[in-house]
C-alpha cells in the first residue's frame, strides 16, 4: 500500500522515503480531512462542571500540581498526576490538565476511545501552559501502542524531551498488542529529543499532528521532527525546524510532491 502524508495549504503529498527538510510550515490553515473534523474540544470550560464530572453525556476530569490523586477529579478536587488522570477515562471522557511541568513518561497510559465523535482526549487547560517533561531514564513523553489504543487527543501541550532516551513521542505495535491508530497530536510544542521528535511506525496508521511546533530534535543525520513508516498520516500547520536529520522523514517509498 502506499505510504501518504499529507500537508494541506501548498499541499504535499509525499509517497515515499524520506523528502527534504521542511521548515516554517505555518499559517492559519484550514482543514478539509475525512476524518479530522469532530473530536476537537467542543465545550468551553466555563461549560463544564465545578463539582460534579458529568457534563451532559461526556465526563470531564481536572489534574493540578496542587492536587491529589485521592481526589475526585473535579476542578475544584483535582488529580495529581496526569497518568492518574487517565486512568479514569473511557470514550468520549476529557481530562484537562491545569498549567505547570509534569515529571511524567505517558508510556500507553492513555486508554482509547471508539470514534473520532467519542475519543479520549487529555488537553492543557485553556490559556495555561502546561509542560510535560520526564525525570532522567524515561524512554519517551508519549509512547502509544496496542491496537485499543486508538481515537485519542492530545492537545496543547509542551512536550520536553531533554532527560528521555529516545524519542518524544512513538506510536507503534507492540509485540502481541498490534499497533496503535488513529492518534491525534494538536497544538504541541515537541522538542530537545535525543532521536526522533515523532516516531510512527508500520501498521500505525490514519494520526494526525496540527499546528505543532516540533524543534530542536535529534543528534545525528539519521534523527528526524517526523520520522514516519505507516499509512495515511496528516501533518497540517506546523511549525518544522532545527532538527538534526530530516524535518520530515518518510520511509520507504518513492517521494511526489505537489
Amino acid at each position: 500500500p502506499k505510504r501518504m502524508l499529507l500537508i494541506v495549504f501548498g499541499l504535499v503529498v509525499l509517497l515515499g522515503s524520506s523528502c527534504g527538510k521542511l521548515t516554517d510550515l505555518d499559517g492559519d490553515l484550514g482543514r478539509d480531512w475525512p476524518n479530522a473534523s469532530s473530536a476537537l474540544l467542543t465545550r468551553p470550560p466555563d461549560q463544564v462542571g465545578r463539582e460534579g464530572n458529568l457534563v451532559g453525556e461526556r465526563r470531564v476530569y481536572y489534574v493540578a500540581t496542587s492536587g491529589s490523586d485521592a481526589n475526585p477529579g473535579t476542578q475544584t478536587q483535582p488529580f495529581r498526576t496526569i497518568a492518574h488522570g487517565a486512568s479514569v477515562l473511557t470514550p468520549g471522557a476529557t481530562l484537562y490538565v491545569m498549567g505547570g511541568t509534569y515529571a511524567e513518561s505517558l508510556h500507553n497510559a492513555i486508554p482509547g476511545g471508539t470514534s473520532w465523535s467519542q475519543p479520549v482526549t487529555v488537553a492543557a487547560y485553556p490559556g495555561h501552559t502546561v509542560t510535560i517533561r520526564p525525570n532522567s531514564g524515561a524512554d519517551r513523553v508519549l509512547h502509544f501502542q496496542g491496537t485499543t489504543t486508538t481515537y485519542i487527543v492530545v492537545e496543547g501541550f509542551v512536550l520536553d524531551a531533554v532527560n528521555v532516551t529516545y524519542d518524544a513521542v512513538k506510536i507503534t505495535a507492540g509485540s502481541t498488542s498490534g499497533p496503535a491508530h488513529h492518534i491525534r497530536i494538536k497544538d504541541c510544542e515537541v522538542k530537545s529529543a535525543p532521536k526522533q521528535g515523532i516516531l510512527v511506525t508500520a501498521g500505525s496508521n490514519d494520526n494526525e499532528f496540527i499546528e505543532l511546533d516540533v524543534h530542536d530534535n535529534g543528534t545525528t543525520d539519521f534523527h528526524h521532527g517526523f520520522y514516519i513508516g505507516s499509512d495515511r498520516n496528516l501533518v497540517e500547520g506546523s511549525l518544522i525546524q532545527r532538527n538534526a536529520g530530516w524535518g520530515v522523514h518518510v520511509y520507504s517509498e518513492m517521494v511526489s510532491t505537489s
